[in-house]
């Protein structure tokens, strides 16, 4: 049987296990097969036979037998060079009906913060053939009727293979295991013993599976599975949610306080007179000092040193926190949009602390203050759509400007290089006119153009006796602007358009999956904070009661049928 093996011979070698299948697994007392010392499914899966792994499945060979590395035949049919013929083992195993005992871990993990990555059979079916990975997650839904209310139709999720995080302390205590069950086994909750594989936190939300999965050319697919977005949507609902919603309640707090603060404030540049004429006086030039004193002014600001507290507490508040995620997450923590909001939270402090006597005794703000003030308010504002990226209705909106404005990003070298091309040249032609009278003027003008306020009138005919009016070499300053108008306003902002809503759709669909995972991270990132969340495995009952009427209807139609044909055989 070797030699036909070897010459690769299925047929031959079907009809010699045909004569005697019960020796398929015969072993000696040694643990040895007939044919090798390891076992015969793991040969055939070796050699790429995958009819002969089909009838040897067929057989009842042991599925998840183990050759002397600790291998199962998923391990072997895994790492086969010939990945078509993998690919074949792989779905007939997992279309086995004992396919869960080939995704059983056997990984451990050191105690601690470490950089290692769990390496479970799921992992390795997600990375390598993520085109079957749907086959494993279709069998973890189960659809069935409560028996003690026959109306009720509920579906039982398995996440054990989609969350890995946690592991079980090996009895002498030097390190993790996955032998170990992690949930109770009547109550279905996780044990209080269970850790996470590892204390980084970023490296599990980095490298959880539905991560992985995102960066797989099937990632819609995947990630559009029921159980994938039920287990996105059990992690928000019982953890996620409350801890978005509560920061995103105090951020708005914070930025409607900061905001009124600044609007009642007086700008240094507009500071109302003390007589009764009703007009406004320039004080900017006194408050570029922090000592700038300002006698001669009187203003009310009672209300808004109670509001300047308050805005100081919430942004020492919210730097504690990032402290704290700092401190938990160390590098990985550097982020632009944590660098965002320290800014935001610095530059509120600093800009609400009255630093001179003037800012004390009036509450207006040195001219410092208040410049950072435009700036501020500006990037507080915009880091709003951060923060909804993840609400359920509106976040997709959020992460498809993004993906639009990248695609933007990408060409935004073309389009910045045709308008300094143009600015140029109006500047030349044209800096008689206080608008182009730089070059920095004439490259905001012109862009400004690109809209649609040309201004032709004003440009082109002109008082010619008034030397800023007058225009230079009128038949060139006109095939420019001609130029200017086919290649900017009819070209580019087209291609623009094109660019935007080419791929809507494509575009739509990659927003949702990116928000579902940042809505996944935030649930995975508090991971060490729920100890006693529910379990995540077989025991485990995501129970969704359909009040679907037309499903009521026809289980009821089932049970009057079943009961006229009990009725009708009594009445025969």
């Amino acid at each position: 049987m070797m030699m036909r093996w070897g010459a690769g011979l299925d047929q031959t070698t079907l009809a010699l296990i045909k004569q005697n299948p019960d020796t398929v697994e015969a072993r000696n007392v040694f643990e040895q097969t007939p044919l090798i010392t390891m076992p015969v499914l793991h040969l055939a899966a070796q050699k790429g036979h995958v009819y002969i792994v089909k009838y040897l499945l067929d057989c009842k060979a042991k599925i998840d037998a183990r050759n002397a590395q600790g291998e199962t035949v998923f391990d072997i049919a895994m790492r086969l060079e010939d990945k078509t013929k993998g690919k074949e083992i792989i779905r007939i195993l997992l279309e086995n009906s004992e396919w869960r005992s080939l995704m059983k871990p056997t990984d451990r993990a050191p105690l601690g913060r470490h950089p290692c990555i769990r390496n479970t059979p799921f992992r390795q079916l997600v990375k390598n053939f993520p085109e079957l990975v749907d086959i494993v997650l279709d069998e973890c839904i189960t659809k069935r009727n409560d028996p003690a209310y026959p109306f009720n139709f509920f579906v039982e999720y398995d996440f054990r293979y989609l969350d890995d995080t946690y592991l079980m302390p090996e009895k002498d205590g030097n390190g993790l295991t996955s032998s170990e069950t992690l949930y109770d086994e009547y109550l279905g909750d996780l044990k209080k013993e269970a850790r996470s594989y590892t204390e980084n936190y970023d490296l599990i939300a980095q490298n959880h599976l539905l991560r992985e999965m995102e960066k797989s050319k099937f990632n819609v697919k995947l990630l559009s599975h029921p159980l994938t977005k039920t287990l996105i949507k059990y992690k928000w609902n019982n953890l996620g949610r409350y801890i978005y919603y509560t920061a995103f309640s105090i951020y708005i707090l914070y930025i409607t306080l900061f905001t009124l603060f600044i609007t009642y404030s007086t700008a240094p540049y507009h500071v109302p007179s003390n007589n009764a004429t009703h007009t406004f006086v320039d004080l900017s030039y006194k408050l570029w000092e922090y000592d700038a004193t300002c006698s001669d002014v009187y203003l009310e600001h009672d209300k808004q040193v109670h509001v300047k507290w308050l805005i100081v507490i919430l942004a020492i508040c919210q730097l504690c926190k990032e402290g704290f995620q700092f401190y938990k997450r160390r590098l990985a923590y550097l982020s632009i949009e944590n660098g965002i909001e320290i800014f935001i939270y610095i530059s509120t402090i600093f800009i609400v602390f009255d630093i001179s006597d003037c800012s004390h005794r009036t509450g207006i703000r040195l001219n410092v203050q208040w410049i950072l003030a435009a700036v501020c308010s500006f990037v507080a504002w915009l880091n709003l759509l951060l923060l909804i990226r993840k609400l359920p209705r509106f976040g997709i909106y959020v992460v498809m400007f993004f993906d639009i404005l990248s695609t933007f990003s990408r060409f935004v070298i073309i389009f910045a290089l045709f308008i300094f091309a143009f600015s140029i040249s109006f500047f030349i032609m044209m800096q008689n006119r206080s608008e182009f009278s730089s070059l920095t003027d004439s490259i905001l003008k012109t862009t400004v153009m690109m809209i649609g306020e040309f201004e032709f009138v004003s440009i082109f005919h002109g008082d010619t006796a008034n030397h800023s009016e007058r225009l230079y070499g009128p038949p060139w300053a006109k095939s420019i602007f001609l130029l200017f108008c086919i290649v900017m306003t009819i070209l580019l902002m087209n291609l623009l358009v094109g660019l935007a809503v080419d791929d809507i759709k494509g575009v739509q669909e990659e927003a949702e999956l990116q928000r579902l995972a940042m809505m996944d991270e935030k649930g995975e990132l508090r991971d060490d904070f729920r100890r006693q969340e529910k379990a995540i495995d077989l025991m485990q009952r995501n129970i969704d009661i359909i009040n679907d009427k037309q499903t009521k209807l026809e289980k009821m139609l089932d049970l009057i049928i079943k009961e006229m044909k009990i009725q009708y055989n009594e009445t025969d």
